[in-house]
């Protein structure tokens, strides 16, 4: 039953990456749509493990490798879903994976992309249907191939990390390869924030008390304090972008939160620089919160 459930998210990634980018051929030029084609041609070749002609493709134009067909797949889609293929028995393209991943290279393969704003190979990876073991492996080969963990937004969040938050275990292999994780910290609290309508300069009405108090919000904070404790791991306090750490310092201390006041003191809140401390704590007199500004005062856990 697992396997067939496994298939059918498969399948529907595959329709994802058809329907992503339907059919650009009304806006573009002839040529662009027999370069399309073309890409079409060489994909049906990965499918088909057709090494001598993907090679003879690939001599013949290189650009072709960093191209899309048109339905937006490039080539190093179609060979990342064909490798998930075989792990289910589909197909016969188990471990030749790393070879074609060579020889694109070797032609200008480019991996640090995001396909239509959607997302980008290593992005791919993670949401693949196939085992812990191979995702890391992909993961693994694709690096050694030049694609950049760190890629990401203007915000400075890798777009694999994004990818990888609702998966615990490539998130922690990810926070193991000294990923950039410094906008991460307040990018997750911002689904709380955005839950409670957070503002720093009102004061929580009854409506926020009951939000906070409601399961859905008590999932979703565990879920992010969990997370937190990760990166806690490999990062102080220090390590997070200042002006996003006082964004989160005052929402913790709007809904009250003392336990994760607590965790944060335990990873050097108390370490900060004093002019962010103090306004803090200035922050924290204003609403009350003596118990946080005890905590905030006292030197237990300097």
């Amino acid at each position: 039953m697992k396997q067939i459930f496994k298939i059918i998210l498969f399948l529907s990634l595959i329709l994802s990456f058809g329907f992503s980018n339907t059919m650009k051929d009304n806006n573009t030029t002839l040529q662009e749509q027999n370069l399309a084609k073309q890409v079409e041609i060489l994909n049906e070749a990965i499918m088909a493990d057709d090494y001598e002609k993907i090679k003879s493709m690939l001599d013949k134009n290189p650009a072709l490798v960093n191209t899309a067909d048109s339905y937006g797949n490039r080539p190093i889609f179609k060979l990342l879903i064909v490798y998930s293929m075989s792990k289910f028995g589909l197909s016969e393209f188990d471990n030749v994976f790393e070879k074609y991943i060579e020889i694109f290279s070797s032609y200008g393969l480019d991996l640090n992309f995001v396909e239509d704003e959607i997302m980008t190979p290593l992005q791919t990876v993670v949401l693949l249907p196939t085992k812990h073991e191979y995702k890391i492996y992909l993961l693994d080969t694709l690096v050694k191939y030049g694609a950049d963990i760190n890629f990401g937004n203007n915000r400075g969040l890798p777009y694999v990390l994004i990818s990888a938050t609702e998966n615990e275990k490539i998130f922690d292999y990810l926070l193991s390869k000294n990923i950039n994780v410094a906008n991460y910290l307040f990018w997750d609290f911002v689904g709380l924030i955005q839950l409670v309508k957070f503002k720093p300069d009102i004061t929580p009405d009854t409506q926020m008390l009951q939000t906070i108090n409601s399961k859905k919000y008590q999932i979703l904070r565990n879920d992010v304090i969990s997370r937190a404790n990760k990166l806690f791991k490999y990062h102080k306090i220090s390590y997070f972008n200042k002006k996003e750490l006082e964004i989160v310092t005052k929402f913790l201390v709007f809904t009250n939160d003392i336990e994760c006041i607590k965790l944060f003191i335990e990873n050097g809140l108390l370490e900060c620089d004093k002019e962010f401390l103090e306004k803090l704590i200035s922050y924290t007199k204003e609403h009350k919160r003596d118990e946080i500004l005890e905590l905030l005062k006292g030197d237990k856990y300097v």
